[in-house]
């Protein structure tokens, strides 16, 4: 029973991986909320702004050379935002961000689990700056749905947060298809079917591509 469970729902394969996974989830067509912070608003430093730009456009490289500048100059930038200002949110999920990204290039390695570890490290300190930082608590809370306990996971803890992040933004699809992945690891098909079915409708209504995309996948596989 473990195994299916843990087959079906666990789409990645590496902390690493993990990381660079719920970035791109929650980085790429995230809806916006009223009165809520997400990547490309106009919150946080001009530096932090620049630095989530980079991570962003990275996806957009020509090559990996082009891809891994952007993001070392991603990362450098993020670092100096958090430098100038501890208390900027927005630089920290910089970090976050650009960190991510690299993790998921690399693969996984002991300075992968390390960094790993430093992200776990931002997202905490930008949702501390920022509690409706909704990118923020949802990839908090994938993380820990995902990571090992060896590594701090804790999928109840995850759960909470990514409910916690539904509450505070109904509408946004990319904290909602989280919402479902966490159910999928739980093994609780039924829940997992009706929520990505909410997602699907947001995503559609919302105009985002990535979400609909991934939650009809799910739907697929769940036979609904």
């Amino acid at each position: 029973m473990m195994r299916e469970r843990r087959g079906m729902s666990r789409l990645v394969a590496s902390p690493a991986v993990a990381v660079a996974a719920i970035l791109l989830a929650l980085t790429t067509g995230s809806a916006r909320a009223e009165n809520l912070v997400f990547a490309r608003d106009a919150s946080g430093s001009a530096l932090a702004r620049e630095a989530v730009t980079l991570c962003l456009d990275a996806l957009k490289a020509k090559d990996d050379d082009a891809r891994d500048a952007m993001l070392e100059r991603g990362l450098t930038t993020a670092e100096r935002a958090v430098a100038a200002d501890d208390r900027d949110a927005k630089a920290h999920f910089a970090v976050f961000c650009n960190l991510g990204r690299q993790l998921e290039a690399k693969g996984v390695s002991l300075a992968g689990v390390t960094g790993v570890k430093r992200v776990l490290a931002e997202i905490d300190r930008a949702i501390a700056l920022q509690p409706a930082f909704v990118d923020a608590v949802t990839a908090k809370g994938a993380l820990l749905v995902r990571l090992p306990a060896l590594l701090g996971g804790d999928a109840d803890e995850g759960e909470r947060l990514i409910r916690r992040a539904v509450e505070m933004a109904p509408n946004n699809p990319s904290a909602r298809l989280q919402l479902v992945k966490a159910l999928l690891e739980k093994g609780e098909k039924d829940a997992a079917r009706a929520e990505v079915r909410t997602v699907l409708a947001l995503a559609d209504r919302r105009g985002s591509p990535a979400e609909a995309s991934e939650a009809h996948a799910i739907a697929e596989q769940l036979g609904s």
